[in-house]
């Protein structure tokens, strides 16, 4: 998984819940808890707190495959072959489950189903199956201030010939991998932001092929120890096969349920740790 390791992620020994107090007042919002300047002497302001419950459940993930006796004499052959295939194939579904779950027996995405999410609209005139330059800009400028240091651009791999030989004057918007850029396991550098290709991303002119996610404002929770393995020579034993399990528990959904306003009077628009292109189709 590339996305897990970005979330805000807590780890639980036991247990299929975990309850969060939660406040989505911002800063400079009437209520909520606030900061006041004390005059010396004075008696502290107390803040008009409202703090709700956010629980989130665990849901199991789990593969189960089955290997016959035959299999097993390869030894630690079979030990690689399944470690190489199992890991991608779970690191899919959490990562899919980040980005688009529907929070029915599994998590909640934050793109997918997301009301705190935001949609940039195209450009008056903008051609179909296209990204411009604006588009990129509008997409940083309805971040949570203070939290593009944290994001990641995430996107369907048709979305790199729309990318390439994209410039602001002289200076190229996209840096591909192989360029001298650190690297750190993403596809690349859009805009100063690392860039992950992911194939759950949405077709290329699609709301959803790229999305700007600060993925600190995303939680999850998952069982200390990672996945869990077992293995049971009853459940295909008319085959002659030992079955495998890997398990591993996991629950999440974005920590606010709706954008942000901003300050009275300094913008009318809302900001989030959520923001897809619109459709361009």
């Amino acid at each position: 998984t590339v996305l897990l390791p970005l979330t805000q992620n807590i780890e639980i020994e036991k247990g299929y819940s975990m309850t969060f107090p939660k406040d989505e007042n911002a800063p400079w919002s009437p209520s909520g808890i606030k900061a006041y300047w004390q005059n010396e002497g004075a008696a502290a302001l107390a803040s008009k707190v409202e703090l709700g419950l956010d629980t989130i459940n665990l849901h199991t993930l789990t593969i189960l495959v089955p290997i016959t006796n035959q299999m097993m004499e390869s030894g630690a052959a079979m030990e690689t072959y399944l470690s190489d295939i199992i890991a991608p194939a779970m690191g899919w579904k959490i990562d899919s489950s980040i980005l688009g779950g529907t929070g029915i027996g599994q998590p909640k995405g934050c793109i997918g189903g997301n009301s705190a999410l935001i949609t940039v609209a195209k450009e008056t005139g903008q051609t179909a199956e296209t990204i411009v330059a604006q588009n990129i800009a509008k997409m940083r400028s309805r971040m949570v201030a203070g939290s593009l240091k944290d994001s990641v651009w995430v996107g369907n791999p048709d979305i790199l010939p729309a990318l390439e030989g994209m410039v602001i004057g002289q200076l190229p918007i996209f840096l591909p991998i192989g360029t001298g850029v650190r690297e750190g396991g993403f596809d690349g550098v859009l805009y100063g932001r690392p860039l992950i290709l992911s194939e759950f991303a949405e077709a290329l002119g699609k709301s959803g092929d790229l999305s700007l996610l600060n993925l600190k404002g995303y939680r999850t929770v998952t069982r200390v120890g990672g996945f869990q393995t077992a293995t049971s020579i009853h459940l295909f034993f008319d085959a002659s096969a030992m079955a495998f399990r890997v398990t591993f528990y996991m629950g999440g959904g974005p920590i606010l349920s709706q954008p942000i306003p901003a300050p009275t009077g300094k913008s009318s628009k809302t900001r989030s740790f959520f923001v897809t292109l619109a459709d361009r189709a």
